[in-house]
């Protein structure tokens, strides 16, 4: 997920935002990690700013039948933080 509309509009320097991903759990049995990360692009540049590699693990349990590749259509929604001083 790589572009996310709308992020550009809260990337200043000491503003806060709350991300949130949604995807339909389609995944077969078994351990998962979720890594996250924050970066910004400089004209064709990515600049990583700060990762977390591992960070949530979850457990998918059993499935009756899974066969094939999965495609979670993930969706992600940014919004800023108010922060009162």
């Amino acid at each position: 997920m790589q572009d996310c509309e709308g992020t550009g509009l809260i990337g200043n320097a000491g503003n806060q935002a709350k991300a949130r991903v949604k995807f339909r759990n389609a995944l077969a049995t078994g351990d998962y990690f979720i890594s996250i990360g924050i970066a910004s692009r400089q004209s064709e540049e990515i600049v990583p700013h700060d990762r977390r590699y591992d960070s949530i693990h979850f457990v998918v349990e059993p499935t009756p039948k899974l066969l094939g590749l999965i495609d979670l259509g993930a969706s992600m929604e940014i919004e800023p933080v108010i922060v009162d001083v």
